[in-house]
């Protein structure tokens, strides 16, 4: 019998491991003309250099994304999987992650980083290249936190499992305040993202779910590098 996966949860072989998870936001300071930048294309670089030493030479790294807001584009959020705590440990022991802090520290005007509880993490298979990719932030109100995170949890389970251009959706929780989410999303393209939302099972999550959130902002972003590792089977 196929044993039913935790959407909490990352699979590995045969069995399920409930990660370790980072969410981080940073504020740099290149301003609004960052695509013209040299400043900006040397933090670009930076980031990728990072995201690509992580994955190869970090078994204990999972996942490693890095996307910037469109509407924001000095505001980047960082979300990071590890199988554990002590994955992150070593991570920020790494001489890589030493050379990246090092080599972009002087741009970064503040950032926040938080321990967060994985709500739903959905995810295809296999990993992907590219994505159109999307930012959400909720806050739910307290009493209905419960039933929010059954309706969120099944409707990301049938979008990952019904929608082929659906690539992704996490939803995880800030440890101190969980009644505030954020959600990292990944479509094939931009239709894919409009027909999700227009699916019946979304159009249901809405209707079930909007009387518990207390305030929603959302955004598109683009990520700098997808730092997927293949899920096994």
């Amino acid at each position: 019998m196929k044993t039913k996966h935790p959407l909490n949860s990352i699979q590995m072989s045969s069995s399920f491991l409930v990660p370790y998870v980072r969410w981080g936001e940073l504020n740099v300071g290149w301003g609004e003309l960052r695509v013209a930048s040299a400043q900006f294309t040397e933090f670009k670089t930076a980031v990728i250099e990072n995201i690509q030493s992580t994955l190869t030479k970090e078994n204990g790294v999972l996942e490693f994304q890095a996307v910037i807001k469109q509407e924001h584009p000095n505001e980047l959020c960082v979300f990071e999987v590890y199988k554990d705590k002590e994955a992150y440990r070593t991570h920020i022991q790494s001489l890589h992650y030493k050379q990246f802090g090092a080599s972009v520290g002087p741009i970064i005007k503040n950032k926040a980083l938080y321990d967060v509880i994985p709500v739903v993490l959905g995810r295809k298979q296999h990993a992907f290249r590219s994505a159109y990719v999307r930012i959400a932030e909720l806050e739910i109100y307290p009493e209905y936190f419960e039933g929010y995170q059954k309706a969120v949890t099944e409707e990301i389970e049938i979008s990952i499992s019904s929608e082929p251009e659906v690539l992704a959706i996490y939803s995880v929780a800030l440890k101190d305040s969980p009644a505030h989410l954020r959600f990292l999303e990944f479509y094939a393209n931009e239709q894919a993202y409009l027909q999700h939302r227009e699916s019946v099972h979304f159009q249901n999550y809405l209707a079930i779910t909007k009387s518990m959130i207390k305030s929603r902002k959302l955004f598109e972003a683009e990520s700098i590098m997808p730092g997927f590792k293949s899920i096994k089977g």
